[in-house]
């Protein structure tokens, strides 16, 4: 029989020698094996634990999460405690010997700067309190992907023109053992100016039954460029109430090209100035002879920098995007604005490009932030040249998209420069 000593508001704290201390080793989670791979949790409602037991009275846990591939977990918190994640709850009696414990990883004490510890779990311990003579056993664990009913839009944000209506496809799924109605409204406050509707109501799903329902939303008239509204999109679950839930969704008029450097009317200033001031027309010839100068490569086969990490091209490549992207608004010479399409196109590439390698320039993630900042400019600054089709646009963003998932997912802690970058590049392509 274990007995414990534990610390407690600055004084030693005895649990009672009648209580038995277990630890249980949680070694596959669904199918991920956690002695091979890593658990992402952080996008996730719970995760659900059945246990086996003859105990009659539920049973208080400690559950512990971590990063690190470690058995001792309690020992590893004294030790790396930015490294171990913790909750105290107490599992629920399902009857005949079994006892389910659901854990909502909203729960453990998580810092929102140290959150990224979630997407990389690698050790589960469960330590249960209870009679030595009567030992609990975990049978499974399971993701729990949402609490009754799991939603999810690839697309929270859409722009158009007046007149024109967006679509945002929405995906719910019925997470419960027995079927259920979900219903959807759009929750108003009053006096909106965007027409929103539902293609649903309600629907009825069988347990583990997906089902589409779109939101449409119109840009009326009269509302400015870059204009937006909010659509709140509520469900409930009859089969539970408490656990109902809203998506959000900003609708918006579109922004004419280009706007991030200046607008249409700015630039036209500029090339005002340049052609009345010395020191302009000094500095429009350096812009051009740069873009004169620079040939776009081809996309490397495979490209590795120091660390091992496949690559497109070099950082510094974005210093001659850039001056030929200017170089067109300065000039109006669309061969400037062929060239940045051609290497927006490059890093694009389905096949070959980010969707690929994740990774366009050849340094850190703080490198590759300032990176995207300027692909985004670029793509900004050519796109009153006609030369973009809808389907180099449809390509060109999907990328924008990977990388802004990929940054809010994975980005550096904190408030440092590194994260910075990476939430600067994530902003500027989410235009």
């Amino acid at each position: 029989m274990k007995q414990w000593i534990m610390m407690v508001g600055g004084f030693l704290s005895w649990i009672p020698a009648s209580l038995f201390s277990q630890t249980l080793w949680v070694t596959s989670l669904d199918s991920i094996d956690l002695d091979k791979s890593v658990a992402d949790l952080k996008d996730c409602y719970a995760v659900e634990f059945l246990l086996e037991t003859p105990a009659a009275e539920e049973l208080p846990v400690d559950i512990y999460l971590s990063d690190i591939r470690k058995r001792d977990l309690r020992e590893l918190q004294l030790e790396e405690p930015s490294h171990v994640r913790k909750v105290c709850l107490t599992a629920r009696s399902l009857g005949k010997k079994r006892q389910v414990l659901t854990v909502p990883i909203k729960a453990f004490d998580t810092p929102m700067a140290s959150e990224g510890v979630l997407r990389r779990i690698r050790s589960i311990a469960l330590d249960v309190k209870g009679e030595k003579q009567k030992e609990a056993r975990l049978l499974s664990a399971r993701i729990l992907e949402g609490n009754s009913v799991h939603a999810h839009a690839s697309r929270a944000s859409l722009a158009a023109e007046p007149g024109e209506t967006v679509v945002y496809p929405v995906t719910v799924k019925n997470l419960e053992t027995r079927p259920q109605t979900i219903h959807f409204s759009i929750k108003r406050y009053g006096w909106e100016a965007f027409t929103a509707e539902l293609s649903d109501n309600e629907v009825y799903l069988r347990p583990g039954e997906m089902h589409t329902l779109r939101l449409k939303v119109t840009v009326p008239e009269g509302v400015p460029a870059g204009g937006r509204e909010t659509q709140n999109l509520y469900i409930l679950p009859s089969a539970n109430p408490s656990a109902a839930r809203t998506l959000s969704f900003t609708t918006l008029r579109r922004m004419p090209y280009p706007f991030s450097l200046h607008t249409a009317e700015g630039w036209e200033e500029v090339r005002r100035k340049a052609e009345k001031y010395k020191w302009a027309a000094e500095r429009k010839d350096r812009y051009l002879a740069d873009a004169e100068r620079w040939v776009v490569p081809e996309l490397p086969d495979s490209a590795v920098n120091g660390d091992g990490e496949r690559y497109l091209f070099r950082t510094e490549i974005e210093n001659a995007l850039m001056s030929s992207a200017i170089a067109w608004q300065l000039s109006r010479e669309k061969r400037y604005a062929q060239k940045v399409k051609d290497f927006l196109l490059k890093v694009s590439d389905y096949k070959k490009g980010f969707p690929v390698t994740r990774k366009v320039c050849h340094q850190a993630s703080v490198q590759e932030g300032g990176m995207f900042q300027h692909l985004a400019q670029a793509y900004d600054l050519i796109g009153d040249s006609g030369l973009l089709t809808e389907s180099d646009r449809k390509q060109i963003e999907y990328t924008f998209r990977l990388y802004i998932v990929q940054e809010l997912r994975y980005k550096q802690p904190g408030g440092a420069n590194w994260a910075v970058s990476q939430l600067t590049g994530a902003f500027f392509v989410r235009w």
